[in-house]
């Protein structure tokens, strides 16, 4: 499979060791001009570096930091706020519920390690 870059996958293994399918969407449709979204309001986007947690669904994102009690989970509007300022997770706690479990299976999905 052609990814782009002059690169191609490996195929199943690489060195002796499986891999894993090619994620994610292209995004050349938008360096070309194209205004159309590259995902739709309903995808979850998540990832996680270091303990920070974020998902991103439509307008809005969740995202945490460790603390010594766990994860402490934000919600914003990014369309409303995109500066992140005002955090609604307690005024939106079903829709931050409900985000908090898609990232868990994201998690689950992609093999994150969690403690």
């Amino acid at each position: 499979m052609n990814l782009g870059a002059g690169t191609e996958h490996p195929g199943n293994f690489y060195r002796n060791r499986p891999t894993l399918p090619v994620r994610g969407k292209s995004f050349l449709s938008a360096l070309q001009g194209s205004s159309q979204p590259v995902h739709s309001p309903e995808e979850n986007i998540g990832w996680e570096l270091h303990g920070q947690r974020t998902l991103v669904r439509g307008d809005w994102k969740l995202l945490s930091t460790q603390t010594s009690g766990g994860p402490a989970w934000e919600l914003y509007n990014i369309a409303d706020d995109p500066g992140e300022r005002n955090n609604l997770s307690t005024e939106r706690l079903g829709l931050r519920d409900e985000l908090i479990a898609a990232w868990f299976s994201y998690a689950e999905e992609v093999g994150v390690a969690l403690d």
